[in-house]
């Protein structure tokens, strides 16, 4: 159970990571300092420093904001989910999280451009990287396992590609004609050849059973 002091410090975590992500979409992640982030949290000058040890720390833990929440419902996915739905809805809902502590599309090329030319956060980035294609990997397997996908399909390979697909759908955010509707229609019609439906999905298991 967690003592009141540690509940606390979490919500002074959070508060000051709000701050922090206001002023890096106001300002942006090399011209904020600690002292505006302090402003914006409605703290004392140098206060921050009881909860993190530098900006370089808030700036790290904020890019691991949301990350445990995909993972989680990455792996909680069924077998037999539907491999657009698995990129079109996860994308929304994750687009969803960041936008709750105002990670916009912008600021989160910024943090991935900050991140070619900082090793720490280039090892979030990969690490999170990591993560998320273990977990759709998973996914992906227990599809083409349930007849739900083509076994020609290579998971790892489509595992990547979902992650290319998703980066591209962040990136194209930043222009106002954006529909996920859109790109859903298209991304079904990219995967037709790699669905199979249920009605397919029996017969390929009758098959197999009368091979056997």
């Amino acid at each position: 159970m967690r003592t009141v002091d540690q509940a606390n410090t979490e919500q002074k975590r959070t508060a000051i990571l709000r701050a922090a992500m206001r002023c890096f979409a106001e300002t942006g992640l090399q011209k904020t300092s600690v002292a505006d982030i302090c402003k914006a949290a409605g703290m004392r000058s140098g206060h921050v420093y009881y909860y993190f040890a530098s900006k370089e720390a808030i700036v790290e833990a904020a890019w691991r904001i949301g990350m445990d929440e995909l993972v989680t419902q990455l792996e909680e996915l069924i077998d037999g989910e539907n491999i657009v739905s698995l990129i079109v809805d996860m994308h929304s809902k994750a687009e969803a999280e960041r936008r709750g502590w105002g990670m916009t599309p912008g600021l989160r090329l910024e943090f991935l451009a900050e991140s070619a030319r900082n090793p720490n956060l280039r090892a979030i980035e990969d690490e999170q990287d990591m993560r998320i294609v273990s977990a759709i990997l998973r996914v992906v397997e227990r599809a083409v396992a349930a007849g739900h996908l083509d076994a020609r399909v290579d998971p790892l390979a489509l595992s990547r590609a979902i992650i290319l697909m998703w980066d591209g759908l962040a990136v194209t955010r930043l222009y106002g004609s954006f529909n996920l509707e859109v790109y859903r229609d298209a991304i079904q019609t990219l995967f037709a050849p790699w669905l199979i439906s249920p009605a397919e999905s029996m017969v390929a298991k009758s098959a197999g059973r009368r091979r056997k």
